[in-house]
């Protein structure tokens, strides 16, 4: 699943932004994309206390993701 992602930074508290469905802008038209139960959740950290740390993973081979045509 793919999804674009703005918004505005008063609204991440404690650094994390927690999105579910119902959170995505109706004017997109896209609630019906996405399962009822989804969520997103973004954390933000600061970049001088994590370091190199934090490891890359890269996704191969979503084999429950379909693609549909219109």
């Amino acid at each position: 699943m793919m999804f674009r992602l703005m918004f505005n930074t008063s609204f991440v508290r404690s650094n994390v932004l927690l999105l579910s469905r119902e959170d995505i802008d109706i004017l997109w038209d896209a609630k019906e994309q996405f399962p009822e139960d989804f969520k997103v959740e973004v954390l933000f950290l600061d970049p001088d206390i994590v370091g190199s740390t934090i490891g890359i993973e890269v996704a191969s081979g979503d084999e429950d993701e379909t693609e549909g045509g219109a």
